[in-house]
């Protein structure tokens, strides 16, 4: 009986090679594992820190000293006060009146610009003007910007580099130091 139980499992295996080659042509299996490196760093960088929290509201930790658990006394002392309530009551009203308003806002604009009205390119520009009227004029003083000339730029430029200063006098001195070093010359 495990003789067959083995030997049929043997005959359902699939070859690497078989396996690698039939991930390669198909698309879904080929996105999903181009996708698993982000979705491991996002599980680390969000996860990590979202389960550390979690675990850190259930201790006494202070910084510098490790905490021991005391379960659900921090959220007690919490719901005990007044203006924590209240923070809450607000941040959850304001989230779910901003929410609903801007759902509903979005959809009747996009109803409303889907029908056939005159002037409709018009219009869809003008309610996409506010996102582009921020974006253009950043990216024109940011393609004509001259390079940055500032005491951080000499700090971190390489010595030997155009922009390292040449001499003591290029850096920028306290203002003691410099009346100083007028008023004796």
């Amino acid at each position: 009986m495990l003789r067959e139980a083995t030997s049929s499992s043997d005959s359902r295996s699939v070859p690497l090679s078989a396996l690698l080659a039939r991930l390669q042509n198909d698309r879904n299996a080929l996105g999903l594992l181009f996708l698993l490196p982000t979705a491991l760093l996002l599980l680390l960088f969000l996860t990590y820190p979202l389960g550390l929290g979690t675990w850190l509201g259930f201790t006494d930790t202070k910084i510098g000293r490790g905490g021991e658990w005391i379960g659900l006394e921090n959220y007690e002392f919490l719901w005990g006060d007044e203006v924590t309530r209240l923070a809450l009551f607000n941040t959850i009203f304001y989230t779910v009146v901003a929410s609903v308003i801007k759902f509903g806002l979005g959809l009747w604009l996009a109803l409303l610009l889907n029908k056939h009205l005159p002037f409709k390119a018009f219009l869809r520009a003008i309610v996409l003007l506010p996102f582009i009227e921020v974006m253009v004029p950043n990216d024109s003083v940011t393609a004509l910007r001259p390079p940055m000339r500032t005491r951080w730029a000499a700090v971190t430029a390489a010595p030997g580099s155009k922009s390292w200063p040449s001499s003591a006098r290029t850096c920028s001195r306290p203002a003691s130091a410099a009346t100083t070093s007028s008023s004796s010359t």
